[in-house]
């Protein structure tokens, strides 16, 4: 069964898409956010590094208050898959 509903073709598309606008950039590791999960630092380290105005996630972690406090004050919203599915088509102008 597979896992996906993409034809190997169209991963390809979208992988070479991911690649041609995607920027790599190096964490800000002088950045500690106050976040529960060690393995989430890096994340948001490299969220800001990015200059990133959304960051989409559905681990609860990242909606305790401290976290979003934190990145808000970096310039970063942190977002739900659905909300940025709104921004995306332009049902919201705000989060």
């Amino acid at each position: 069964m597979r896992r996906f509903v993409l034809t190997d073709a169209e991963t390809t598309a979208f992988v070479a898409f991911l690649s041609a606008s995607a920027e790599i950039v190096e964490a800000d590791e002088e950045a500690i956010p106050p976040i529960r999960d060690p393995n989430d630092v890096h994340i948001i380290q490299t969220a800001i590094a990015g200059k990133t105005e959304y960051l989409c996630t559905l681990d609860e972690d990242f909606y305790e208050t401290a976290v979003v406090e934190f990145c808000s004050n970096r310039g970063i919203k942190i977002v739900s898959d659905l909300t940025l599915l709104r921004l995306v088509r332009g049902g919201a102008a705000q989060v």
